[in-house]
């Protein structure tokens, strides 16, 4: 879909459009357990054969942890993505660059 002066289209919507259609009296609840699903992935592996990856909220925190202390993301990081995001969550990269107030780059093509 083409941009608009609102910005680019979401389906037939704007991502302002979509916004407004959001409850503004939802109220965030934590996870139970840590061990709860946050995210169902999927990945090829190196077995090239697909498969469903489950995780959960505390293998995404420490993973994104792990990356920011490991990979040496530096706060407000630009981060452009080469790999799927859906493929294992990007490694927790999103929740990673997220946590560093950094700028993720998507390109279409």
């Amino acid at each position: 879909p083409e941009c608009d002066v609102r910005g680019p289209l979401v389906g037939s919507v704007s991502y302002e459009q979509l916004l407004l259609e959001g409850d503004p009296d939802w109220e965030e609840q934590p996870p139970v357990d840590e061990w709860d699903a946050i995210a169902l992935l999927y990945t090829s592996g190196t077995t090239a054969d697909p498969k469903g990856v489950i995780a959960h909220h505390r293998g995404g925190y420490m993973n994104t942890i792990t990356n920011v202390l490991s990979c040496g993301v530096e706060r407000h990081a630009t981060y452009l993505w080469t790999v799927p995001m859906f493929h294992c969550c990007g490694w927790c990269f999103a929740w990673t660059i997220a946590a560093v107030a950094g700028v993720q780059v998507c390109l279409r093509k």
